[in-house]
């Protein structure tokens, strides 16, 4: 959708939701333009540092796209399969995948005008995000 030095706003083809990365224009090489398609995992820029955000994209009533609400981002990513860290965890289920992943985002989330994202069809482990 849109880039430049230190942003990256991706819209989703797949769903109404907009991906930020942003990031300190002086340590961020943005590899991608502005209206390019880009497609899952094609590296799109580099950064030492960055920011991950995740909104969803409503209709006004000019029916025109804005920006609305943001997602808790972790929650998202579990929701698509996907997790903000690497790092491995130990299943107690008798196959790797039995135990699934289930996030616990705090209250305090809720206080910011973030909200937990609707359960997707994308992950390949059963996901759940509540509240505290």
């Amino acid at each position: 959708m849109s880039a430049g030095p230190g942003s990256i706003l991706l819209a989703l083809g797949s769903e109404a939701t907009l991906l930020e990365y942003s990031g300190d224009p002086n340590q961020m090489v943005v590899q991608v333009q502005t209206g390019e398609s880009v497609g899952a995992g094609q590296q799109i820029g580099l950064g030492s540092r960055l920011k991950f955000g995740v909104y969803e994209i409503s209709r006004t009533a000019q029916g025109t796209a804005a920006i609305g609400r943001p997602y808790e981002p972790a929650s998202w990513l579990a929701n698509h399969g996907c997790r903000v860290s690497h790092k491995a965890h130990k299943s107690t289920g008798a196959v790797w995948c039995a135990s699934g992943r289930h996030l616990v985002v705090p209250q305090a989330v809720a206080n910011c005008g973030i909200r937990l994202p609707p359960p997707n069809g994308f992950a390949l482990l059963p996901v759940s995000a509540t509240m505290e």
